[in-house]
């Protein structure tokens, strides 16, 4: 349940959660501040992830989900005890959590949407003059070339052990396919099938960000772990995506790339039956011109879990057949290495922000925890976890829509 104000019949957490004495059980929701952080638009939710009843929850325990196109938050338990029921609606009708937005007269998707200029530049650009100081020091890791496994592996020791001081991360992969956190496999069936390379279709991992899959090769991927507050990404998902592709906008364009926020706009690159992040799109990515018009070229997820936040961004570098369609680096046909495209990135950070990023390793107890966690993102009880889900359609087009990441569809 979901409400909007803050009624005194009920205590609240820091993390928007609520609990109701009644009678002899307590009634849990989320407050409408909750969702709003997750999504900004009518018709932004894509999954929510509730308990079994009969499960035992302690207090501050995590016990659920809830995921827009952009980003993945926890629900976490105010109180101790065992589930007795959990609303049976809300998988199959999660505009049940949008009710509130609809009585603030949020009703009318398109109207909202008009809201929205289109297309700007670097769209978070305002934004980012309100957050340049107090980001002077950053670290910057660098993982070219990992195991996938160890990829997402070193990412949730960023999330999970990380201090106030925000990180970079700057990587590529050795070949593999990377499913969003509530995606099924099926979503990807017909293109791993459709891979003819001599090795066989490259290694499944899944992500504990949300949104569509992504084939790692020619790109560069980026990810950010941070906390909640930093102002980066202090309040809803959306501004937060604004303000990081205003960053990477101010790198690609030192490699003749004009890249704007979609806004409006329709793509040559969107495949509605297609499971692929580069193949669905949402108001806040950035396009540019792709093979057959304007099209999608970086994709990004959110996970926002215990007072942190994990970032993942994809650059496309170069054409991928099973990816056809895209926005790609290389306009004219000039390539562009990873490193390079890596570097400019690092530049467009601290001089966007004012920041110095220095070089650094993990930590042991980050080495540590991806040494245990390393096959797990690979492991077939992570790939099965979504196998069946219902789970919404996240195509810009629909009108209750299924990425951060708030946001709209990404990664």
């Amino acid at each position: 349940m979901r409400t909007k104000m803050r009624p005194d019949d009920r205590k609240y957490t820091k993390t928007h959660e609520w609990v109701k004495i009644d009678g002899k059980t307590v009634l849990i929701g989320i407050t409408d501040h909750a969702v709003e952080v997750v999504q900004r638009q009518r018709g932004r939710l894509v999954y929510c992830d509730l308990p079994e009843s009969g499960r035992r929850v302690e207090a501050g325990e995590t016990f659920g989900e809830i995921e827009s196109v952009k980003a993945v938050a926890d629900l976490n338990a105010p109180v101790s005890g065992v589930v007795v029921e959990a609303n049976p609606a809300i998988e199959d009708h999660l505009e049940i959590l949008l009710a509130r937005s609809v009585e603030r007269g949020l009703d009318d998707p398109a109207r909202a949407e008009r809201r929205r200029p289109r297309g700007r530049r670097a769209h978070g650009r305002r934004g980012l003059r309100r957050v340049r100081r107090g980001l002077n020091d950053w670290r910057l890791l660098l993982g070219h070339g990992l195991a996938p496994g160890r990829q997402m592996a070193l990412d949730e020791a960023l999330l999970e052990l990380g201090g106030a001081t925000p990180v970079l991360r700057l990587y590529t992969w050795s070949r593999a396919f990377r499913l969003g956190y509530s995606q099924p496999r099926a979503d990807v069936a017909p293109a791993r099938a459709a891979f003819t390379g001599a090795d066989g279709p490259p290694l499944l991992v899944r992500r504990f960000t949300g949104g569509g899959a992504i084939h790692h090769a020619n790109e560069l991927t980026f990810s950010i772990a941070a906390p909640i507050d930093h102002p980066l990404y202090a309040g809803p998902v959306a501004p937060s995506y604004d303000r990081v592709h205003a960053i990477v906008a101010a790198a690609l364009a030192r490699f003749g790339v004009h890249a704007r926020a979609r806004g409006e706009r329709r793509l040559a690159s969107e495949r509605a039956s297609s499971g692929m992040c580069f193949h669905r799109s949402c108001a806040q990515d950035l396009v540019w011109s792709g093979p057959s018009g304007p099209a999608k070229g970086v994709g990004s997820a959110q996970r926002r879990t215990r007072g942190r936040v994990l970032h993942h961004g994809s650059i496309k570098l170069a054409a991928d057949p099973l990816e056809p369609g895209v926005a790609t680096a290389d306009l004219g046909g000039v390539a562009v290495d990873a490193r390079e495209l890596g570097d400019e990135l690092v530049r467009a950070f601290e001089g966007e922000l004012s920041a110095r990023l220095r070089r650094d390793d993990p930590t042991p107890e980050e080495s540590a925890h991806a040494d245990a966690r390393e096959s797990f993102f690979g492991s077939e009880p992570f790939l099965a976890l979504r196998d069946g889900a219902r789970r919404r359609d996240h195509s810009s087009s629909s009108p209750v829509e299924a990425s951060g990441t708030a946001s709209p569809d990404s990664e």
